[in-house]
């Protein structure tokens, strides 16, 4: 599928979202889309599609977080229980 010319997306973008489509279609579960790049990927055609494919587009790190620990993510909350963590950017700034 062409997502630079169906979403009108960078090259770079298309290829990301390939990836991400491509991932969800392999039957991996239910997931999120983290990305900031809201300019590009804020696009409700983009967020129904991956809604379809059991994937939520959010375009913050700790939006993210809730949203796997609200679906009981094994491990997320376990693995990082210091939101002062250095390796995540728990504000989504």
């Amino acid at each position: 599928m062409d997502y630079r010319r169906r979403h009108g997306l960078s090259p770079q973008d298309a290829i990301v979202y390939a990836s991400v489509v491509s991932d969800l279609a392999s039957g991996t579960g239910r997931g999120c889309f983290l990305n900031r790049n809201t300019k590009d990927f804020d696009d409700p055609d983009i967020a129904q599609e991956l809604w379809a494919l059991g994937c939520k587009l959010l375009p913050r790190f700790d939006q993210g977080l809730d949203y796997m620990r609200a679906q009981g993510a094994n491990g997320i909350a376990q693995a990082h229980p210091n939101e002062n963590d250095p390796g995540f950017d728990y504000a989504g700034e």
